[in-house]
């Protein structure tokens, strides 16, 4: 009797969660809130998205959140 066809899946499903998430991190740092008379991250006055120019959370970070 061989390996079972799901347990040889398993790996390309693993894969393809990895890289889902690694898009999706990407994503996160792309929409972030921008404040654009500061020099640093930590400054962040303004509630823009640095990408979109939306009110942070943006509605692409709402979508990846689940918010409506």
């Amino acid at each position: 009797m061989g390996i079972p066809s799901w347990v040889e899946d398993l790996s390309e499903i693993r894969m393809n969660w990895i890289k889902q998430n690694k898009a999706i991190e990407r994503i996160r740092e792309l929409h972030h809130p921008f404040n654009p008379g500061s020099s640093c991250d930590c400054c962040v006055v303004e509630d823009e998205c640095d990408v979109c120019g939306e009110y942070y959370p943006c509605e692409t970070i709402k979508s990846l959140e689940g918010i409506k």
